[in-house]
């Protein structure tokens, strides 16, 4: 079952994201990089809340459920595993073959290639990071559906995802552990906002208004990234539950193609933004910033619903179906 307000938030973090890639370079307009710039920081927390839904769709689907890890080895591990390998592959061999015209080339052996799996920061696309954070997540699936079974086992849990947080090392780059270390926090907060229905304690204009004092607040306090972060999640809430009793269908052109527009998206950008160098000048940055945010939604939407006319099952699981 749809839950409306969770498809809109979820449709809200991938124009996050999508705005975030279509951002200008250096060399745009001085106002224009400053716009966007601004922008970025303000809505930083747009991969903390990323992986807060990541968490909460695992309990609905999942947890609440139930469901044995080996339900999850069998549904979700290969959705995120297929895409990973595929697109991997396939751009290794891409880097390979055009090695005198990219910036990181790459070299066609069995040592180089599983580096890249070890040590994910020297993807050949490094924006596809997310999936192997996402993919350790899931793994510890037995973990985090045990952690549930009481309060202490749940307390334990906060503190120590709290922990990893605030002290892991920071570069500690193989299997891009200090990323996982960051965002494993939200992963679970997520859980536990699911498990207790954490929705309906948004509701309200108080808490919309509380919310948002404390996010303006997170720009002038300490561990500033942690409130920033967790009350721009609330607030992005609040706002997703009154859109779904005002305009409930927002976001529906694309609703169901998320997943496509993360793994496909950033190639149409980056191919907007070559356009940009190669043909465009100081004053068409803005129309390429504005193309690129458009076709990194929409293109994979075509894209993908190509493909389900295709019904080609290898290819629907490459592309995350």
């Amino acid at each position: 079952m749809r839950i409306n307000w969770l498809s809109i938030l979820r449709g809200w973090v991938v124009i996050l994201v999508i705005i975030f890639h279509s951002s200008p370079d250096k060399n745009a307009s001085g106002e224009l990089w400053n716009i966007f710039h601004s922008f970025n920081i303000i809505f930083s927390f747009r991969m903390a809340l990323f992986f807060f839904i990541s968490g909460f769709l695992l309990y609905y689907t999942k947890i609440q459920k139930n469901s044995s890890f080996g339900v999850i080895l069998k549904e979700r591990i290969p959705r995120i595993v297929y895409p990973y390998l595929f697109f991997t592959l396939v751009l290794v061999l891409l880097k390979f073959i055009f090695s005198a015209y990219v910036k990181r080339p790459v070299e066609l052996t069995f040592s180089s290639v599983l580096n890249i799996f070890l040590y994910p920061e020297t993807h050949p696309w490094v924006t596809y990071w997310f999936l192997n954070v996402i993919l350790i997540f899931f793994l510890l699936y037995p973990v985090l559906k045990y952690s549930l079974k009481n309060k202490y086992s749940l307390l334990g849990t906060v503190f120590i995802c709290l922990g990893l947080n605030l002290f892991f090392p920071k570069d500690i780059h193989l299997l891009d552990l200090s990323t996982v270390a960051s965002y494993i926090l939200f992963f679970y907060v997520g859980i536990l906002f699911a498990k207790f229905q954490g929705q309906d304690y948004l509701k309200s204009h108080v808490a919309g208004l509380g919310l948002l004092v404390f996010f303006i607040l997170s720009f002038f306090l300490d561990y500033h990234n942690l409130l920033r972060s967790f009350s721009g999640i609330g607030i992005s809430i609040y706002f997703s539950l009154l859109c779904s009793e005002k305009i409930p269908n927002l976001f529906s052109s694309f609703r169901n193609y998320y997943y496509q527009i993360y793994l496909l998206g950033t190639f149409v950008q980056a191919g907007i933004f070559q356009l940009q160098i190669k043909f465009g000048n100081s004053h068409t940055h803005l129309i390429t910033c504005f193309l690129s945010a458009l076709s990194g939604i929409y293109i994979p939407v075509l894209i993908s619903k190509i493909i389900q006319k295709l019904h080609w099952k290898p290819l629907l699981k490459v592309i995350g179906f």
